[in-house]
């Protein structure tokens, strides 16, 4: 058996985060799914648009902003770009100028792309 050389060797951030109680998110789920549409899609709890996604990229933790800046970019073709381990002033310039594209409606999920 191979070790992973890039394995960490001391506990990261994400370790010290709380189990989440499995019981009492199946709960949620089950009360939640009721409410939620197939064709869209929400981010914190409110519908998934081009004005929630750069809001999101402005407030969520450094952890969650990766796959969202990629989401942005695809999106957009590459015009309004977030580097999320970029300095903290330059990601909320970034954002900023991304704002200007975020006057849109819902985001239609990537698999209706492929389908026509």
């Amino acid at each position: 058996m191979e070790e992973d050389l890039h394995a960490p060797l001391t506990p990261g951030p994400d370790d010290a985060l709380p189990l989440a109680c499995a019981a009492a998110v199946e709960r949620w789920w089950s009360e939640a799914r009721k409410h939620l549409q197939p064709e869209s899609r929400v981010l914190g709890g409110r519908p998934f648009t081009a004005t929630s996604l750069v809001e999101a990229l402005e407030t969520l933790p450094m952890r969650r902003r990766p796959p969202l800046a990629l989401e942005l970019a695809i999106r957009t073709g590459g015009q309004y770009a977030v580097v999320p381990h970029g300095w903290l002033h330059v990601q909320r310039r970034q954002a900023a100028e991304a704002r200007s594209w975020s006057r849109g409606a819902s985001l239609r999920p990537f698999a209706t792309w492929m389908s026509r």
